[in-house]
């Protein structure tokens, strides 16, 4: 039997600060895509340990697709800086 890909949309703050974190253990292949009209710049997070959280890619400041290469526990979308709009986050996975 094939491995099963999952889309899981991602907590995306409604001004700065960090959303829920998604755990992501499961998944072998991972990516982001950043979505909606918004001026703001959107940083993708991951961890390892569960509690400390740092960037694994360029922040993003216009819609985008993004692969996640680390091996992380957890993934998030924090919000660094906030204008306005409506940033969407989802989360695309493939079972390891």
């Amino acid at each position: 039997m094939g491995k099963r890909a999952d889309t899981i949309p991602l907590d995306v703050p409604a001004g700065v600060g960090a959303g829920t974190p998604l755990d992501v253990r499961a998944y072998c292949a991972k990516s982001v895509q950043i979505a909606g009209n918004f001026d703001a710049t959107i940083a993708i997070e991951g961890s390892i340990d569960g509690t400390n959280f740092a960037a694994v890619a360029t922040p993003a400041t216009a819609p985008a697709i993004v692969a996640v290469t680390p091996v992380l526990a957890l993934l998030r979308v924090s919000v660094t800086a906030y204008t306005s709009g409506a940033p969407t986050a989802a989360f695309a996975g493939l079972e390891a």
